[in-house]
């Protein structure tokens, strides 16, 4: 997912139902895990939180979801931008 938090409810607008067992990566900074997942009506989501640097793939990542148990894959994904780290959605 990336919009402007405000943007979501457009966007379930736009895709419906169609994506419910996919899995989101969301960089919304701005809604929690849970808010996501009610507004998008999906059960997987996993939030990245990506820096700038990543543009020069010396940036770190932070991981978190509460949904998503293997995340490893994840973080590979996003170790190739610089740092990623799997964090909790609390420091997040």
């Amino acid at each position: 997912v990336g919009c402007k938090p405000q943007q979501l409810k457009s966007l379930k607008e736009t895709i419906g139902d169609k994506f419910q067992q996919s899995l989101f990566i969301s960089v919304l900074a701005a809604l929690s895990e849970d808010q996501q997942r009610t507004i998008l009506g999906v059960k997987r989501l996993v939030r990245v939180m990506p820096n700038l640097p990543v543009i020069y793939n010396s940036g770190v990542s932070l991981i978190a979801s509460t949904s998503e148990k293997n995340l490893k894959p994840i973080e590979e994904v996003f170790q190739k931008l610089g740092m990623a780290k799997l964090v909790t959605e609390k420091e997040l």
